[in-house]
């Protein structure tokens, strides 16, 4: 089969964006550590937690993703915890 180097480099193109979904959403949304039963349903919850506050926690943190700039999972969600942090500090010192 004959390939060009476009085709070559669109289809890992396509692998690299999955690989750091994937990254993203084990390292900087902990998935797989959560300690959870060998039941099925358990397993199943943990990981549909995970995967839930993706799309969550991106529009919470919407504006920390400005055009043409870079950022990742990892920064909103330290920018989050900082805030949530924060925020309740700020609450229990009133």
């Amino acid at each position: 089969m004959e390939l060009t180097a476009t085709h070559v480099l669109c289809v890992y193109q396509r692998k690299w964006l999955v690989k750091i979904l994937f990254k993203e959403i084990k390292g900087g949304l902990g998935l797989g550590e959560s300690q959870v039963a060998k039941e099925v349903a358990r397993i199943g919850k943990s990981i549909g937690i995970t995967i839930i506050a993706y799309p969550v926690l991106i529009p919470a943190r919407k504006t920390d993703i400005r055009p043409g700039r870079p950022w990742s999972i990892f920064h909103l969600k330290n920018d989050f915890t900082t805030d949530v942090i924060c925020n309740q500090l700020q609450h229990n010192m009133r």
